[in-house]
C-alpha cells in the first residue's frame, strides 16, 4: 500500500504551494514531489514516516517547487528529476553544484 502526505508549505513573496511525499508502507521506500522549501521541515516529516528517500520529483522548475531540492538531496543522497526543458533553468536560477538526472 501507498501512503500519500499533502504538506502545504508557505512561501514569502509567492504565497503557498503543496508538497507530496509518497511512501511504499512496506518498504518504507520514499519520493518526495516538488518540495518547495524549508528542508528542515520536510526532512522531519520523511524521518517521522522512517521513509527512505530515493529521488526527487519537480514537475516544473518554478521557485515554490525547488526551494528544498539541494537540502533534501545532500542530506538524503538522492538525484532529483526534472524535465530536460526544466533542467538548465533551474541550474542556472536556483542551484548550485547538484548533479541531477534527466
Amino acid at each position: 500500500m501507498m501512503i500519500l502526505k499533502r504538506i502545504k508549505i508557505d512561501i514569502p513573496a509567492v504565497g503557498g504551494t503543496n508538497c507530496y511525499i509518497v511512501q511504499d508502507e512496506g518498504t518504507k521506500e520514499t519520493m518526495v514531489i516538488d518540495p518547495g522549501g524549508d528542508g528542515p521541515m520536510l526532512s522531519s516529516r520523511i524521518d517521522e514516516l522512517k521513509g527512505a528517500p530515493k529521488f526527487i520529483l519537480l514537475t516544473h522548475g518554478h521557485v515554490d517547487h525547488v526551494g528544498a531540492v539541494e537540502y533534501l538531496s545532500e542530506k538524503y543522497k538522492i538525484p532529483f528529476y526534472i524535465s530536460k526543458k526544466d533542467n538548465e533553468y533551474i541550474k542556472k536560477a536556483y542551484i548550485s553544484e547538484i548533479d541531477s538526472s534527466t
